[in-house]
């Protein structure tokens, strides 16, 4: 048991505590200037037990595939997502599913194509979803920011518009790399803020961010690659919620007897912070 001794190096009194505890009540915040707010935990109880995950339960958003909700719970609001893979391992073609899959759901989505451009972007989603039922597709909720450039700053304002006009509930942003300045900025640094930022963006917009990300080539290792080959900066697995790692086998023996064959696609959850 821990008890609470005055200055005087005596047990205090009820009152006395509820005095102590005013005072800390009244504590100021050097940052904001404001009256700090201390919280009961057990006035919190409620809420904390529903993010508690159940077994086989969704939480948020559901990314279409069974076997990928299972494993990751759902993409909750607010929390960031990274898909990090070598060249050709299926980031982009997954995550476009996965949009497809809530827009066809009446989900809206955001998608910033950094990498491949508005117009291909469209053109494979037209593919996936099928070129004989163009009209249909028309009318998927997917939009994308009329900006040829996209800074974060850029990016915060944008969803912040789509999440109240549009109501917008996943980002998907391909990819990281191609959303820092490449000159004149020290890249370890600036991919830091960014992903902090991007992480305040799903935050303060309630909204899950689907974040590409590629992997660094030098060091790689055989197989899927972990963590610590994302590329540029560690901070992007810090400020993840969820970490997939994406990898195709290309040295697949039956690659050479069979020139069609293409080597299945392995998705391995690499961190869940709310899955342990």
């Amino acid at each position: 048991m821990i008890e609470i001794k005055s200055h005087l190096n005596r047990r205090m009194t009820n009152e006395e505590a509820r005095n102590l505890l005013d005072e800390l009540l009244q504590k100021i915040d050097p940052m904001s200037g404001k009256a700090v707010e201390l919280l009961r935990m057990g006035d919190v109880v409620d809420e904390a037990k529903t993010k508690i995950p159940k077994p086989g339960e969704i939480v948020g958003l559901s990314t279409g595939y069974k076997e990928l909700d299972w494993m990751t719970g759902g993409l909750e609001l607010g929390e960031v997502s990274v898909w990090y893979g070598g060249t050709s391992s299926g980031k982009s073609q997954v995550t476009q599913n996965i949009a497809l899959n809530m827009a066809m759901r009446g989900i809206p989505i955001l998608k910033l194509p950094l990498e491949m451009g508005v117009y291909l972007n469209t053109a494979r989603l037209l593919k996936m979803y099928g070129e004989d039922k163009e009209q249909e597709f028309r009318q998927l909720p997917i939009y994308y920011p009329d900006s040829k450039r996209m800074d974060i700053s850029t990016l915060a304002n944008t969803v912040a518009e789509a999440k109240s006009n549009l109501g917008i509930q996943a980002v998907v942003v391909d990819q990281l790399q191609q959303l820092v300045p490449r000159q004149g900025t020290n890249l370890v640094e600036t991919i830091s803020a960014t992903t902090d930022e991007l992480h305040k963006i799903a935050d303060e917009s309630q909204v899950h961010i689907l974040l590409i990300s590629h992997i660094n080539r030098s060091g790689a290792q055989a197989g899927p690659p972990s963590l610590q080959e994302l590329k540029g900066s560690a901070s992007i697995e810090q400020d993840a919620d969820i970490c997939i790692s994406l990898y195709r086998n290309t040295e697949d023996e039956d690659l050479e007897n069979a020139p069609d064959y293409r080597a299945p696609l392995q998705l391995l959850q690499t961190k869940n912070r709310n899955r342990g």
